[in-house]
């Protein structure tokens, strides 16, 4: 599962090469200058929206730092990362199941209660992304949470571009985002933005998104 040899997955859809050998040679600093020292508040408003002992997938756990907060909450936790070197990272972290993985492998009908996705799929094709989200949202039980950050797309800049790291990228636009959530059936109950610098110094806007899936939760 956590095998360094990431070229049979680099030639899968929804994999790219140069993005995931990034992120499996600099896993250990990555982790560590990515890691903020406190739990940041869309974190912690994510998990209060959660069932008690909830079953929650962080997709792209990256060194499993919000997977180990959740389940310090009691919650039940899975960390899918698809570099081998952030999964084993992220299966350090107590209370941690870490599975190495990629977005295109989450399957599932109505199991989860909610799904943190920080900086993950702006990774994924965007001609696979509105299959990826619909798939999510049929994980989650009616009335689950889905959290989603991403970058907001620049009127400087392509909506797909490589960083000078070498990894690749695919921007939205708020409305098109909006559109693509409520294809698969997901209701955006918060929305905010936030200017910052990515892992490279490049400045990005941040698209943070907290929406659930249409229905209400079962009882118990």
């Amino acid at each position: 599962m956590t095998r360094t040899d990431h070229s049979d997955r680099a030639k899968r859809p929804g994999h790219d090469a140069r993005t995931l050998a990034f992120y499996e040679e600099n896993a250990a600093r990555y982790g560590r200058e990515t890691e903020p020292p406190h739990p940041p508040r869309r974190l912690v408003d994510f998990a209060a929206r959660l069932p008690e002992g909830g079953f929650v997938l962080d997709l792209g756990a990256g060194s499993g730092w919000a997977a180990e907060f959740l389940a310090t909450l009691g919650h039940r936790v899975i960390a899918l990362d698809a570099a081998a070197a952030m999964a084993r990272m992220a299966g350090e972290r107590a209370g941690v199941l870490a599975i190495r993985a990629g977005f295109d492998e989450v399957h599932g009908r109505e199991v989860l209660d909610g799904i943190w996705a920080c900086h993950a799929l702006q990774h994924a094709p965007r001609d696979l992304m509105p299959v990826l989200l619909v798939r999510l949202g049929a994980t989650l039980r009616p009335g689950g949470w889905f959290h989603l950050d991403l970058h907001e797309a620049r009127p400087d800049e392509p909506l797909t571009l490589r960083d000078t790291l070498g990894r690749l990228y695919n921007h939205y636009t708020e409305d098109e985002i909006r559109q693509l959530l409520a294809a698969a059936g997901l209701d955006i109950h918060a929305f905010g933005r936030k200017d910052e610098h990515g892992f490279d110094g490049r400045p990005i806007t941040t698209m943070s998104i907290l929406a659930r899936r249409e229905g209400d939760a079962a009882d118990g």
